[in-house]
């Protein structure tokens, strides 16, 4: 036994205690590199046989990592698969003995040792010694979990040696085959099972548990472990060497530096090569090899085989430049190159976990104890491999010439967006999968549109390549009359596009749809993702607020307040200030401020509608609000509540992303001489002004507010679209009318200092993300309840209509915009300087809220993880 005196400067001595086999000491050498790298001040002995010395001894570690060796008291690693229960006894009977005379003779106390779960000896023993043991797990968390809990197979009089029907009562893992479990139990030698599951009854001891897993690949029995042991669970990622890799080797001009089998993948095609290795301890017969070799030259693919011991007689037998066969290479590397397409393995799981880091998919061929439910993972939880039959060894390596492709777009999450067929609903949409493809790279999303929208948005510059459009046909009023008869456009949404929508999706290129992200609006995408065992995802386009309005629609017929009726038209009676505070979520509000529908004099019509619309909640898996939570968070969270539903707040759905991007394109000059007019006004004097791009108000109104601009004499910019050259006419010389902009470049521009609008969400989003206070001019539906958002919650704006009548008819006439706009822009009133202030903290929460770590970034990656989770299982 070498010596161990050793320099007492380290703070914390970890002791680490492998099992001995390169299954278990690589993982646990990798681990302790990463533990040096992390923390300075750490001493690490790394305890391994004589034996183990001479195969590790020269490979490169940090000064901190130590190597210390006990006597070779157990068979040698050559004999080790001869009798592989013999040897399981000696690492059980005979290393303890020689390791704990090693702990008596190291001079610098030990702070913990991390001990392999598979050295049973090595929690006792730290116990008995009061040293802190890690437990360190070199397998699958879901592996454990099956050993751990197979008492649970006597409890529910199932024999392990013959399982028939599934498995539902193992904790964390879901119906898992139990055929599967059979193999394991008929493939390992009993006197090992028992030893096994005698190092596992080890770990409630332990202080700690490390799992050398990720937690995204295996969450559910990873939260059941957690459960389970009262002590921390770490799942720590991948032991694997991924801290040592250089980058590519590929065109690296030192030949000398770079190993042969590197350079032939150097001149091998992209995506053309099979990688193949069996591990380095179990492995097939001479026989099965020879058929293995067979089926690869019948191929005609190219591969690398690491065939360890058969390499030289392979080797001989193989003259086409087509193959390499090796001893052993540098694996991480080899799978990392560019030129591998698929990995034939045994499913050990630290080649599964390297697989997985540099994406390339596997053909499983598993072996030994846990690599079968390695490769129920790879096959049925990840679908990221195709299994390897025994009987078809010989066929099944020509399948591998497009493997990655095949198993890339299996992987490949296929989301299909469909909006409803309106600019409001549309752009919010269209933003958020811009946001989903740019979070994930295995996130494809087919965009459903009529022909008629395609034709107005088809182009957009800045749509990524994994969003692509779809369209169904004309079956609804066009966008031009949409005004005219809303009702008629409603219906015909209604009615019409389900059928289209349904065919289309049948008929889409694969990968098959994983998740539709349909408008809440449209019930019958939620019908048809039902039908087909497609999980729906309801994308509601308004606030939360508005949301809670119409779902507790009942609350207003109990009190009776429904149909609101201030018994004539205007809101100004003094019915119509009659506050209600029993819409859950929502702060008292005023009858004034309820949605136009609330008004309706059929009322029989519209309890059959708001009936209908919410008929979808308990079909839906998700629900996405496009808010920001801390803006909106007594509503959220009582939502939350009365739900039962995964609800995301995923945060403003409007395209602040591109603010920074300098290849936004526009259609001409005219359309930026907004922007340099802009840059010629002094900072915060420009009212922005824009009532929506659908419903407008009346030519009468329009005329009322400009001539209000006008003798205000205020500067501003007023998207009019269609009345922009009529109106230019009437407002005079101090503003600049425009038939479109890129709406939210101009409210964030510094010379803008106040914001004009319908309150539709989307633009309400804008001006808050902006900084922006708000003259409310609400119009239909949602904006009259956002607008005393704006005005009572938030307390950034001010309204424009305090009444209304139900036709629209009402005018607020010039002398009451021209004063309101003269003192809402008046930057030294001590009212708008409040206004402005409170405008800032919003944008300041809503900005942060949008970046790493804000609440929205948090939730929309959120639900990209339990999507991408719920489509692996």
């Amino acid at each position: 036994m070498n010596s161990v005196g050793m320099e007492s400067t380290a703070v914390c001595h970890v002791v680490a205690m492998p099992f001995p086999g390169r299954g278990h000491i690589n993982p646990m050498m990798n681990f302790c590199k990463l533990l040096a790298s992390r923390k300075h001040d750490i001493l690490i002995t790394f305890v391994v046989t004589e034996e183990w010395l001479g195969y590790i001894g020269s490979e490169p570690r940090p000064d901190s990592v130590r190597l210390v060796t006990i006597p070779n008291v157990i068979p040698p690693e050559s004999l080790k698969a001869v009798d592989f229960p013999g040897f399981y006894e000696a690492v059980m009977t005979k290393m303890e003995a020689p390791f704990e005379q090693l702990l008596d003779q190291i001079e610098i106390p030990v702070t913990a040792i991390i001990g392999d779960i598979e050295v049973r000896w090595a929690i006792s023993l730290g116990s008995r010694r009061n040293i802190p043991v890690a437990a360190f797990w070199t397998m699958s968390a879901t592996f454990l979990s099956m050993l751990y809990h197979f008492n649970l197979f006597n409890q529910n009089q199932k024999s392990p040696t013959n399982l028939l029907g599934q498995v539902d009562y193992i904790p964390g893992i879901s119906s898992s085959d139990l055929a599967e479990l059979q193999k394991v139990f008929q493939k390992t030698d009993q006197r090992v099972f028992q030893l096994a599951l005698e190092c596992i009854s080890k770990v409630p001891q332990a202080q700690y548990l490390l799992f050398t897993s990720i937690y995204e690949l295996e969450p559910q029995v990873m939260d059941t472990m957690k459960d389970t042991f009262q002590f921390p669970v770490y799942p720590i990622g991948p032991a694997i060497p991924y801290l040592e890799l250089e980058g590519n080797f590929s065109g690296t001009n030192d030949s000398h530096m770079v190993p042969d089998y590197l350079q032939w993948l150097d001149c091998q095609p992209k995506g053309s090569v099979l990688y193949i290795s069996l591990g380095s301890f179990l492995s097939v017969s001479s026989t099965q090899m020879d058929e293995i070799f067979a089926g690869l030259q019948d191929s005609g693919v190219r591969f690398l085989w690491v065939a360890r011991g058969e390499a030289s007689r392979l080797k001989d037998t193989w003259s086409d430049d087509r193959g390499l066969v090796l001893p052993w290479c540098d694996q991480l590397k080899v799978l990392c190159h560019s030129s591998i397409d698929g990995f034939w393995t045994h499913c050990g799981w630290n080649s599964t976990l390297e697989a997985v880091f540099a994406g390339v998919p596997m053909l499983t061929f598993p072996l030994f104890l846990d690599q079968d439910p390695n490769s129920k993972q790879i096959l049925e939880d990840w679908r990221i491999g195709r299994e390897v039959r025994r009987d078809k060894v010989r066929t099944l390596p020509q399948l591998t010439i497009h493997l990655h492709s095949e198993f890339q777009s299996m992987a490949m999450n296929h989301v299909v967006a469909m909006p409803y067929p309106g600019r409001g609903h549309i752009n919010p949409m269209m933003n958020l999968c811009k946001q989903l493809v740019s979070k994930n790279d295995t996130i494809l999303i087919t965009f459903i549109v009529t022909e008629e929208w395609f034709g107005l948005i088809g182009s957009d510059p800045n749509k990524p390549d994994r969003i692509r459009f779809a369209t169904i046909p004309n079956v609804i009023p066009s966008e031009m009359v949409r005004s005219k008869d809303l009702i008629g456009f409603m219906e015909a949404v209604a009615t019409k596009m389900g059928a289209p929508f349904e065919r289309l999706l049948d008929q889409l290129e694969p990968p098959a749809p994983s998740l539709i992200v349909t408008d809440t609006f449209l019930l019958w995408a939620f019908d048809a993702g039902n039908q087909r065992n497609i999980p729906v995802a309801s994308f509601w386009p308004l606030s939360a607020m508005a949301f809670s309005v119409f779902y507790h629609f009942d609350r207003f017929l109990e009190n009776g307040h429904y149909p609101v009726n201030f018994q004539g038209a205007f809101f100004c009676l003094e019915s119509s200030h009659e506050r209600v505070n029993y819409i859950p979520g929502v702060n008292a509000m005023s009858l004034m401020d309820l949605p136009p529908p609330m008004m309706a004099t059929n009322q029989d019509i519209l309890k059959k509608k708001f009936k209908k619309m919410f008929s979808w909640v308990p079909k839906v898996q998700y629900f996405l609000l496009p808010t920001t939570y801390e803006l909106e968070s007594q509503v959220i969270d009582t939502l939350k509540r009365n739900l039962s539903k995964q609800i995301y707040p995923i945060g403003p759905a409007i395209p602040y992303f591109d603010l920074g991007d300098s290849s936004t394109t526009f259609a001409s000059d005219d359309d930026v001489n907004y922007l340099r007019w802009l840059d010629c006004q002094p900072c915060g004097s420009v009212l922005y002004v824009s009532l929506g791009s659908f419903l407008s108000v009346s030519s009468a109104q329009m005329d009322e507010i400009a001539a209000g601009l006008s003798e205000s004499g205020v500067r501003f910019l007023w998207v009019a679209r269609g009345e922009t050259e009529r109106l230019s006419k009437v407002c005079g010389g101090k503003g600049l009318m425009a038939r479109w902009c890129d709406q939210l470049r101009v409210l964030c521009h510094p010379s803008v200092g106040g914001f004009l609008s319908h309150c539709g969400w989307n633009s309400i989003c804008e001006g808050v993300f902006a900084g922006l206070p708000f003259l409310t001019f609400p119009i239909v539906v949602d904006q009259f309840p956002n607008c005393k958002l704006i005005v009572e919650d938030w307390k950034i704006g001010l309204r424009v209509k305090e009444f209304m009548v139900e036709n629209l008819a009402y005018l607020v006439t010039k002398e009451e915009i021209s004063g309101l706009v003269t003192r809402f822009m008046d930057l030294e009133s001590n009212e708008v300087k409040e206004m402005r202030r409170r405008a800032k903290e919003l944008q300041g929460i809503c900005q942060y809220s949008t970046s790493k770590g804000g609440s929205s970034e948090t939730n929309i990656n959120s639900f990209i993880r339990d999507i991408l989770l719920s489509n692996s299982h």
